[in-house]
């Protein structure tokens, strides 16, 4: 929650060293498909993506979404939040038909 509150006021370095160590806390703790641990790395994503870590947010992005793959279904997957922030990280870096690919892929 902290975390969240921090990325909301914008302040972003901080926040992505919380959400570094709750990753890491996370994943030891509930595994990398707990859906705790999903929404952590995607917080992460948002973090970094704000920092200008674009290479490192979109892995972020996808490892969530893989995650939410492997427990939610191939489908359900699409039309969520790290769906939505990988799009718009895409399209950012000029990568638009993938963007609107997964935008597709979202609305189905």
């Amino acid at each position: 929650r902290i975390a969240s509150l921090m990325l909301r006021r914008e302040q972003y370095a901080p926040a992505a060293r919380l959400l570094e160590d709750l990753v890491l806390r996370r994943r030891r703790a509930l595994g990398d498909d707990h859906p705790e641990t999903i929404e952590a790395l995607r917080m992460r994503g948002v973090a970094r993506a704000a920092l200008g870590e674009l290479g490192p947010a979109e892995s972020d992005f996808r490892e969530a979404i893989r995650g939410l793959r492997r427990i939610l279904g191939s489908s359900y997957a699409y039309g969520q939040r790290g769906a939505r922030d990988l799009a718009l990280l895409l399209h950012r870096q000029g990568r638009r038909a993938e963007a609107e690919q997964l935008v597709s892929l979202a609305a189905e």
